[in-house]
């Protein structure tokens, strides 16, 4: 029988500012599994996270005329750190998410495990990143 998951999260409300600089943050990682999602679909693609780029109105994540999607920024309401913590103690899940007006989030950024864990950079630059979100929101 599978453990029960021990979830932490937290909602951190963003401005334009913010989110700009998250956006800059993500050259830290690698190779990321992105999740972006609507009431009707889904997209899994992993891809670096640097493949976020930034347009007029959409910003497009991977390589136009490749795997890539169009993200809408503009009704943004709010940024999750998520981390699910096995109950066996097991490294879990950590991810971003980019959170709409009716409160489910659109996009989601998944850290990846190699060979079952994380790479300690990649884990350290997320938990100083949900460190700083959560100083700049107290």
């Amino acid at each position: 029988m599978a453990g029960h998951e021990k979830t932490a999260e937290q909602v951190v409300e963003v401005g334009a500012s913010a989110l700009a600089m998250l956006l800059d943050s993500l050259s830290a990682f690698g190779v990321v599994r992105w999740i972006i999602r609507n009431e009707r679909a889904i997209a899994e693609v992993l891809l670096p996270a640097v493949s976020l780029e930034p347009g007029k109105k959409w910003w497009r994540i991977g390589v136009e005329g490749e795997t890539h999607c169009h993200v809408l920024f503009e009704q943004l309401s709010g940024i999750r750190f998520i981390e699910k913590v096995p109950a066996d103690g097991g490294p879990g899940s950590r991810s971003i998410q980019w959170v709409g007006p009716d409160g489910e989030p659109f996009l989601k950024l998944f850290l990846v495990k190699q060979d079952g864990q994380f790479r300690v950079d990649e884990l350290g630059h997320w938990e100083a990143l949900r460190a700083q979100f959560q100083a700049q929101n107290t």
